[in-house]
């Protein structure tokens, strides 16, 4: 049985796509009787400047030679070419522009009240389907409650450029006795930590507070159990942080619009007298709303679609 995935991954759209896709096809290739691919539309030049040379794309496949396609793109004309496609269809979804017609299997993992009217077979939907990879399944299984905040996280993709300026060093500078800054940026300086592929890992695991911009991140830090704050950079991740900000999965802070500003409202926020408070509301949230077996229930959903 072959299995393709057919992704989208460059500037435009950024990696996240490519990420989830990454963690379910590894999951699947567990079952040595599936042979599982990774293609579509790919910089391959833009996915090695983020550093991810250990994921294996197929730069030219033959649709026909597939079973199951399983499709992670918001891009129409990549849509058009699956969708003629004579295989079984399934998508992972989270933006419902397509309705999917015939398909026979879509996936939603946003946390919604109310979802497309997909045409497709068979949906699914909610958190128990959530993308994750080992990394947060182990930060999740590993968390024994947070007694303390000392290292932050600040991290908001990676395709936006954030500006230190001489204030922001000023700030950073003032707390550095009391917190340790973590930050995605190429600004060099000893103040603070750079986060970058390879520490990325070691610093989020470390981190207490992660501060992010309102996409995917926002769901590997509630998944794993690590107390976030969202500045929404776009109108769609507002609209999503405010849902899951409803059910204590993150602290809405509202829009980005510079760093400077970021740094001050975090830090307002992290003096609050009930701060704690906040973060066992969360951390019981996550337990309730999430599944330690994400990537099972997604296994056995396509499981479902090929056999």
């Amino acid at each position: 049985m072959k299995i393709l995935f057919f992704c989208s991954a460059n500037v435009t759209s950024g990696i996240g796509h490519l990420i989830r896709c990454h963690n379910i096809a590894e999951f699947l290739r567990k079952n040595k009787s599936l042979i599982v691919d990774i293609s579509g539309n790919i910089d391959s030049h833009f996915i090695k400047s983020k550093g991810y040379n250990n994921i294996k794309i197929e730069s030219s496949v033959v649709y026909e030679d597939y079973d199951v396609i399983i499709f992670d793109s918001y891009s129409k004309e990549d849509y058009e070419i699956v969708k003629k496609l004579n295989l079984k269809k399934i998508a992972i979804d989270d933006l419902e522009i397509f309705d999917y017609q015939d398909w026979d299997l879509v996936i939603n993992f946003r946390f919604k009240n109310h979802y497309k009217n997909y045409k497709a077979k068979k949906i699914i939907t909610g958190l128990n389907f959530f993308p994750v990879n080992s990394f947060f399944t182990n930060l999740r299984k590993r968390h024994r409650g947070t007694k303390k905040i000392k290292n932050l996280f600040f991290y908001f993709g990676e395709t936006k450029n954030i500006e230190i300026t001489k204030k922001t060093l000023d700030i950073i500078g003032k707390y550095s006795d009391e917190y340790n800054f973590y930050i995605k940026s190429t600004y060099n300086s000893p103040l603070f930590t750079k986060i970058n592929n390879e520490n990325y890992h070691n610093l989020f695991s470390t981190s207490e507070m992660i501060i992010h911009g309102g996409g995917l991140t926002k769901y590997e830090s509630a998944y794993s159990k690590k107390f976030n704050i969202a500045f929404s950079l776009t109108r769609l991740q507002k609209e999503d942080t405010e849902i899951l900000a409803k059910f204590d999965l993150v602290k809405d802070m509202g829009n980005f619009t510079n760093f400077e500003t970021v740094l001050i409202s975090s830090l307002d926020y992290l003096n609050k007298s009930n701060i704690f408070e906040d973060i066992l509301r969360f951390e019981d949230s996550s337990s309730n709303y999430f599944s330690d077996r994400s990537l099972e229930n997604i296994a056995e959903e396509i499981s479902k679609v090929i056999y």
